[in-house]
This record gives structure tokens, sequence and C-alpha cells, in this order.
């Protein structure tokens, strides 16, 4: 029952921090909620304790050919979630090195958010459409999954609202192993893996480090608030924000705060990281640049409105969008704005984060489009009009960008020019985005299902 309470209480706080963010209902009619009949087109215009909650599901329903579950090496005391189903189917004490060096993942891995810590959302994997599906699965009481997987040796890792997390084998989709937050504390941050390690937070704000190949919980920090932001391990620190206003940097090892920087107001998106510095922005209308060694400001750039998607950056340029209906450049040395953009005809929020590729910015907007914005000038160099928002924020492999939709589809979309060259239908709504590694694309849809797609056209 206290489980049950505590989830109502925080049901209710979360709610009005979301009023607080702006993201009210008039948002949800005019953008989310209306459903165009229009067909989709392009254009282009001129948180330390440790206790086992690790599970194996051994009686969960797997393919014939599914593999793991038995050779996992588990705590004596797991058990198996029996709702659990997999299905085949047709249809990164080196933290105060100057500068720091924040390389990617080997090319066949999604190990974070966005793929890299500059949050660029671009990968070199290849991956042409069409795609066909090779396993979908079906998480605990059909919950929302929206946080974005990672894909890391073969294994795909990915928590849902029920406060279930799962690691499932890539090829076949059985589950390796499931833990369970307590309460039942939901997950909407987007995991990080690193060095055999899995970091990810819950909405009762507290940051769990489990092992990668087992699931056992290896330490956990409680922060103030509910943490969404995905963490990003770089050297022996993991960083990450909170909806407590907070920018944390803690041990990999320990899970021992190393230091914290206070914003004015709560932080939803993830941090990005470039050099020896963290650009963090939030709630409270402003992006800090802060120390990656001390956590101490640097600088930071007020443009006034607040912020739910991640910065991106390349070079000295950062790109965010905001809950002010904008998309800004900001060069994050001079903490100077470079250039804004904002559609007068459509005045709709972008919570999407962006994908920077080839000087292109390319993120999606609740106002259905998806958008491709010049790096240099915030001109408009494409647009695609889905059928509902576009909160799923974009990822580039080779010349493809894929995205989802709350109208239901995942939309492989030709980076150069906009238009479409594919579309799945999930079904339920897409506010998660696509992780691609090794030669597959896995995302969750608002109706409980992971999809895992290959390249391919379906069988006869």
């Amino acid at each position: 029952m206290f489980g049950a309470l505590a989830k109502r209480a925080w049901q209710l706080g979360l709610a009005l921090c979301v009023l607080a963010c702006s993201w009210g209902a008039a948002c949800d009619r005019e953008a989310g909620r209306e459903q165009s009949t229009a067909p989709a087109e392009a254009k282009t215009p001129s948180d330390t304790a440790t206790h086992a909650n690790a599970k194996t599901p051994a009686d969960a329903t797997m393919p014939a050919n599914a593999t793991g579950p038995a050779d996992a090496t588990v705590p004596a005391s797991t058990k198996s979630p029996a709702d659990a189903s997999a299905r085949p189917s047709d249809p990164d004490d080196d933290l105060a090195s100057t500068p720091v060096t924040t390389t990617r993942p080997a090319v066949r891995d999604w190990a974070m958010f966005r793929g890299d810590a500059r949050n660029s959302g671009v990968t070199s994997e290849s991956l042409p459409p069409p795609l066909r599906v090779r396993w979908r699965f079906s998480v605990r009481d059909n919950e929302p999954v929206t946080a974005t997987a990672a894909i890391v040796d073969g294994v795909a890792y990915v928590g849902c609202q029920i406060g279930a997390f799962y690691a499932l084998d890539l090829a076949s989709g059985a589950p390796q192993w499931t833990f369970q937050t307590d309460d039942d504390a939901g997950i909407g941050s987007s995991a990080s893996v690193s060095d055999g390690r899995v970091y990810f937070g819950d909405e009762f704000g507290v940051l769990h480090c489990l092992d990668a190949a087992t699931g056992a919980l290896r330490w956990r920090f409680q922060a103030g608030a509910e943490v969404i932001s995905s963490p990003h391990v770089v050297g022996d620190a993991v960083i990450f924000g909170s909806y407590d206003g907070v920018v944390y940097a803690v041990d990999v090892e320990t899970g021992k705060e190393r230091w914290q920087f206070k914003t004015e107001a709560q932080i939803h998106s993830t941090t990005a990281v470039i050099e020896s510095t963290v650009l963090a922005a939030g709630c409270d209308g402003a992006m800090h640049v802060v120390g990656l060694s001390d956590g101490v400001e640097q600088r930071s750039v007020r443009f006034g409105a607040q912020t739910a998607a991640s910065v991106a950056v390349e070079g000295d340029r950062a790109y965010v969008g905001t809950l002010g209906n904008e998309v800004l450049c900001i060069d994050w040395r001079s903490a100077e704005i470079i250039w804004q953009y904002r559609d007068t005809d459509r005045e709709f929020p972008f919570e999407s984060s962006a994908a920077l590729w080839k000087g292109l910015v390319i993120l999606g907007g609740r106002d259905k489009v998806v958008r491709a914005l010049d790096a240099g000038t915030g001109d408009v160099r494409w647009e695609f009009k889905s059928r509902g928002r576009v909160d799923s924020s974009p990822v580039v492999a080779d010349d493809v960008v894929y995205v989802g939709s709350d109208d239901g589809r995942l939309y492989a979309l030709d980076a150069e020019a906009g238009g479409r060259r594919w579309d799945f239908e999930a079904g339920g709504a897409i506010s998660a985005s696509p992780a691609i590694g090794d030669g597959m694309l896995v995302i969750g849809t608002q109706d409980g299902v992971i999809y895992c797609l290959e390249p391919g056209r379906k069988a006869d």
C-alpha cells in the first residue's frame, strides 16, 4: 500500500512540475492530440546502498531459439517475472585531467542516450530501409516505454514506467535478467553502459548502478527528486541532472558524490560533455557551462525559455530546442546566441533533441513536423510532416533519419532532402528515441512494446 500511495503522491508532484515547465493541455490539444487525415509529406522551403533486485526470467515466454537466461550468472535469490514475454514477429580519479577525451563507443554499440557524450544523435552504422521486425517484447503490464535503449555487446538495456529494467538479448529478444526498482518507481531515464556497468535514474530520484552481466545492484545514489536525465560516464565520474535542479557528479565505483551544481529549476534533459566542460539546460531558461572536474560554473547563457530537450554540441556550437517554441544555436565558449529559429506560422514547443549531421540540425516538434535547419544560419533546409507530435529524438544512420511520432509510426527519412523512404506502424505512440547498434534498431512504444528491427523486407 505504501508503494502505491508514494507513487500517487509522486504523480501529483510531477503533474505540478510539468505544469511549471509549461507542458500544458493547450499544447496537447493543438499539437499532440489532433490527428490529421492528410498524408505525411516532406517539403523543402526557399541518483548508497546495496541490495539485489535482479530477477531472471526462467518462466518467461520466449522464442524457441532464445538464449541467455539459463546461462546468465545471477544472485541465488533471483526470481522470474511471469508476465514478461519475448516473441518473434513478422510484421562512457581521471576527472581532473584537462581536457577530458570523450571518445565514441565502439561503432557497433549505442552505449548512451544520443549515442555519445556530445548528444550528436549520429551513428556510423549503416541501416538502410526497409526494415523488418526481428522480435518484439511486451513489458510488464504493458506500461509505457519512453526511455531510449542502450545497445552494448549484443544486449539491449531499457526500462519502463512500471519500474522494470530489462537486459534483452539483441539476437532473440529473450530477457537475460530483469531488475525491479523499489515501489515500482518508473524509469524514464535512458541507460548508459560503461565498463560492465549500467546506469539509469528513476522517478523517486535514485540513480542505479547495476552489473551489466547479472543485473545485481552495485550501488545507488539518492538525488533530491526524479531523475529523467540520462547519465554520462566520463573518466571515473557519472554526470546527470535531476528535478531538484542539480547537476551531479558521482564516483563510478562507489556512487559517492564528487560535486554538485545547483540551477534555479528542474532539469529534465541530459547534459552534454565536451572537452573539460559540462553543458546543462533545464527549466531555469539558461544553458550553464560547468567545469567537469569541479562543478564550478564558468559561464551561462540566458534565453528565458524552459528546455526539456538535451543540448547537442559540435565544436564551439551548442544546439537546443525550447518549450518557448524556438531552436537556438549558442556559442558555448563565448556565451553568445548565434541564431534563433521560430516558425511564426505554427508556434509549438520543441522537446525533441537534435541530431547533428553534415551541417544540419535535425529535430522534431510538437507541431508534428520534423525539420532540418542549417547549422550555420538556422534557415530551414527541409520539413517532413507526420500525423502526431514528434517528441522522439531523431538518429541519423548513414544518410537516413530514423524518428518516431505520436502517430504510432517509426519513419525513415532522407537526411539530405527530408523525403519519406519508409515507415513502420508500431501501433502505440512513440516518444522514445531510436537506438541503433550491431546492425539493428531498438525502440519502445507507449503501449509497452519494445521492437527490434533489422534491414530486410517482411517475409511472404
